[in-house]
C-alpha cells in the first residue's frame, strides 16, 4: 500500500490484532501499522536505504588468507612445545639439585659457636 504521509498512514483501514506495511509515495519512508485487538493502532515511522548484496569475498576468506592462519597456528603450537620442553627440562633440572634423603641434608647443617666466654649472670 502506498499512503501520504503519517497522516495517510493513520486513516489506512486496518483489522483487530493485525500488522501492516505502508509505504510513502514521496520518500524513502516505509510505516508499520500495528493493532491490538480493539483495533488501537501504533504506527512506527522507519526510513529505508539501498543495500548493496555483500560480495563473496567480502563474507567468505581466500585461501591465501586460510593458509595464512594456519601458518600462524602453526607456529602457535610450535611456541607451545618450546614453551613445554623449557618447563619440562628446568623441572627435572631443580628437581636433580635436591638433596635425595633426610640424613644427607642435615649432614651439609653447620651451627657456628659463639666466639669467646658467654656464660650467663
Amino acid at each position: 500500500q502506498k499512503t501520504k504521509g503519517m497522516s495517510g498512514a493513520r486513516s489506512i483501514i486496518t483489522r483487530p490484532s493485525s500488522r501492516d506495511v505502508a509505504f510513502d509515495e514521496d520518500d524513502d519512508i516505509l510505516y508499520i501499522i500495528q493493532t491490538d485487538i480493539n483495533n488501537n493502532k501504533t504506527i512506527r515511522r522507519c526510513r529505508f536505504y539501498d543495500e548493496p548484496e555483500p560480495k563473496p569475498e567480502d563474507i567468505f576468506a581466500s585461501k591465501e588468507e586460510i593458509n595464512e592462519l594456519k601458518g600462524e597456528i602453526g607456529d602457535v603450537k610450535q611456541s607451545i612445545r618450546e614453551l613445554a620442553a623449557t618447563i619440562t627440562s628446568a623441572i627435572s633440572k631443580s628437581s636433580n639439585n635436591e638433596p635425595q634423603s633426610g640424613s644427607d641434608f642435615n649432614a651439609q647443617k653447620s651451627v657456628s659457636k659463639p666466639k669467646g666466654n658467654n656464660k650467663p649472670d
